[in-house]
């Protein structure tokens, strides 16, 4: 009995890193499909179609935060929905347990992603970074970044902190 009880306390902190990461790898793939939504229905429907930080996706309806109130800090507490210029909500994501902070490091200083009809993103230049943490900060190893580039291409990279790590 007490030999499975050093084993489970050894094998506890190692579970806990591993599901703190599995918590940010869930939240980075969807804000992937997400991100490709938002693309494919601004070409589909022919308006702008808009993925932005929410301060809670759960409200009805949920509105886009202010880029005031969108820091960069702390990009998207509570979530992030697609949303088109018409104001139909497309889909809202809720932000998981286990995700200490989701930072956004724009480019060009938007806060969100605004496809076109043509399915590029608006702002000349934009490129930006989404740094996705764990709850932990010391769980480093759980972090990933994504990084966007103007087509709405993304790329992402696991346990750095910026694109060019």
């Amino acid at each position: 009995m007490s030999i499975a009880a050093i084993l489970l306390a050894l094998a506890a902190p190692n579970f806990s890193a591993m599901l703190q990461r599995q918590a940010v790898a869930s939240n980075v793939e969807s804000f992937l499909a997400d991100l490709k939504l938002a693309r494919t229905e601004a070409i589909k429907r022919g308006v702008p179609v808009e993925l932005c930080p929410v301060d809670s996706p759960v409200t009805t309806p949920p509105t886009c935060m202010s880029e005031a109130d969108a820091g960069a800090e702390d990009w998207a507490a509570e979530g992030w929905m697609v949303i088109d210029a018409n104001g139909t909500v497309i889909k809202r994501h809720q932000i998981g347990m286990g995700v200490g902070r989701i930072s956004f490091n724009p480019a060009t200083g938007q806060k969100s992603f605004l496809f076109t009809p043509n399915g590029i993103i608006a702002g000349a230049g934009f490129g930006s970074d989404l740094l996705i943490t764990a709850r932990d900060s010391s769980q480093t190893a759980a972090q990933q970044i994504t990084c966007v580039n103007t087509t709405g291409r993304a790329r992402v990279i696991k346990g750095a902190s910026t694109c060019t790590d």
